[in-house]
């Protein structure tokens, strides 16, 4: 039996893609007791160490990794292991486009380029959802889906808060609803004045952090708003603080596509989430009953079942306790990590040579 040799997300867990990167595979390296490795590495010297005799080229490592890998780190899979699969979780093109900040034509076809170079040279193409693989235009016969989710062991469903609060995790950038959801709950404030507004945004660029000084500077007048952040393993305390989760995603296919993983966390926390009407997202919170879709993108639209949920501690506490559940049966990362181990692996083994 060939080795393994995992490339993943090392230590960093600053948003929702380093966390997916970290667990995806985890599954497959208990499963296998292969070798995980930080995907930024070079990958020669591990290769080397994993292969078999210079004439078995069926004894080389079989390579997964969590992200696209650069041109060198292809070409060295491809002389020294062989590339099994590869997690296509982003298109950063269909992103750049979905937050109203298209690439330039030059870094938007290079961009194309590693994506066609990592999905033609690995042999399954695992995707987040079937929508968002048709979307960004994988082909399907080859596509294993893995869906987000969240770390239950890490986020708990911390004590109900005292004080009445809406919670959202993001990346700091326009076009990701934080407007909006700041007007909805100022709407609300109007027959709940005791109710906050939590924001842990994370700045993922020179342009996000400056986005995130903006704003920080333009509700410096609204104390109601707490606008923060904090480390993957503190943030189940801080998810703790909300009474109500909230995704106020915009409309635009490539949100529609796929569930996010604040979602998944926020299903771990035991809040109820409301969000805007995308599809994977709401698909995920009615099927589980674990809160409401707004019937519009408006800040109005955003803010009725924001106030419902905030007026009926039953009903939120009700959708919470689903939600939990709903995290810990079908939504654990080792749940979704080792399905798609199993799918990996009953896929390779039909292929004959093992």
């Amino acid at each position: 039996m060939s080795r393994w040799l995992i490339l993943r997300e090392g230590v960093r867990s600053r948003w929702g893609g380093d966390l997916r990167r970290r667990y995806i595979f985890d599954g497959l390296l208990g499963r296998t007791g292969g070798e995980a490795v930080e995907f930024r590495s070079r990958l020669r010297q591990p290769l080397l160490d994993l292969r078999g005799p210079r004439w078995a080229i069926w004894r080389r490592a079989r390579v997964v990794s969590s992200e696209l890998l650069l041109d060198n780190q292809l070409a060295t899979i491809r002389a020294l292991g062989r590339a099994i699969a590869i997690d296509v979780h982003d298109d950063p093109v269909l992103q750049g486009d979905a937050l109203g900040s298209p690439l330039e034509a030059l870094r938007a076809a290079e961009l194309r380029s590693i994506f066609r170079a990592n999905t033609e040279a690995f042999r399954w193409l695992v995707a987040p959802s079937g929508p968002f693989a048709e979307l960004a235009g994988l082909d399907l016969d080859r596509v294993i889906v893995a869906a987000n989710g969240t770390d239950t062991k890490v986020i708990l469903a911390e004590p109900w808060p005292e004080v009445p609060a809406v919670g959202f995790i993001s990346g700091a950038a326009p076009n990701r609803g934080i407007e909006g959801l700041i007007e909805a709950v100022r709407l609300v404030r109007s027959e709940q004045p005791e109710l906050r507004l939590l924001l842990w945004l994370a700045g993922t660029s020179e342009s996000s952090a400056a986005y995130l000084e903006r704003l920080r500077k333009a509700t410096i007048a609204e104390p109601w708003i707490e606008i923060g952040s904090a480390p993957y393993d503190a943030m189940s305390a801080q998810l703790g603080r909300a009474t109500v989760m909230a995704i106020p995603t915009p409309g635009h296919a490539y949100w529609d596509s796929v569930a996010p993983i604040k979602l998944y966390d926020a299903l771990a926390a035991g809040r109820p989430t409301v969000t805007t009407p995308r599809v994977e997202t709401a698909r995920v919170v009615e099927a589980h009953d674990a809160g409401l879709v707004a019937a519009g993108d408006s800040p109005d639209d955003l803010a009725t079942p924001i106030a419902r949920l905030i007026g009926d501690a039953a009903t939120a506490r009700r959708m919470g306790a689903n939600a939990r559940m709903a995290a810990e049966r079908e939504h654990d990362w080792r749940i979704i990590g080792n399905a798609l181990a199993d799918a990996i692996l009953s896929r390779e083994r039909r292929r004959g040579i093992w």
